[in-house]
């Protein structure tokens, strides 16, 4: 089966990368999608790793990946992309992530605060006038 790998693969390393990204996965499940609509059946995980090796190292790509990035890359261009419609299911943002976004912005918040208060006191200290914040200008 090696020699199959080099005679049916070819280097299209950029097409998997670019169907990734387009459907914002990692690249082994590029090819687990793949596999799935070209042979109509779930992988079995040391299938993939057997064909995902020689793409990691040499940058081989099946022709059923090829296939799929290809389709993936059409879609994609005409702007009728849908990553529901291979496979990917679609990602909603918790509630925590909302909360987490919250928390960070009013840290930074709280940081700039304290960096423009801490600039205030020195200037004072160091004898430069009065305020230093855009409305004292």
């Amino acid at each position: 089966m090696a020699s199959e790998t080099t005679n049916t693969a070819f280097h299209d390393s950029g097409d998997v990368r670019h169907a990734a990204a387009a459907l914002q996965v990692s690249e082994f499940y590029v090819f687990e999608l793949a596999w799935k609509r070209w042979y109509g059946s779930d992988p079995d995980h040391n299938v993939i790793q057997y064909w995902y090796d020689p793409y990691m190292s040499d940058g081989l790509v099946p022709h059923w990946v090829r296939h799929f990035c290809s389709v993936v890359s059409e879609r994609l261009e005409r702007g009728e992309l849908d990553p529901a419609e291979f496979g990917v299911p679609r990602r909603r943002p918790g509630a925590s992530g909302a909360y987490q976004g919250f928390f960070y912005a009013v840290l930074l918040l709280a940081i700039v605060l304290v960096l423009f208060a801490e600039a205030q006191k020195s200037g004072e200290f160091m004898g430069l006038g009065g305020c230093f914040l855009p409305p004292c200008y």
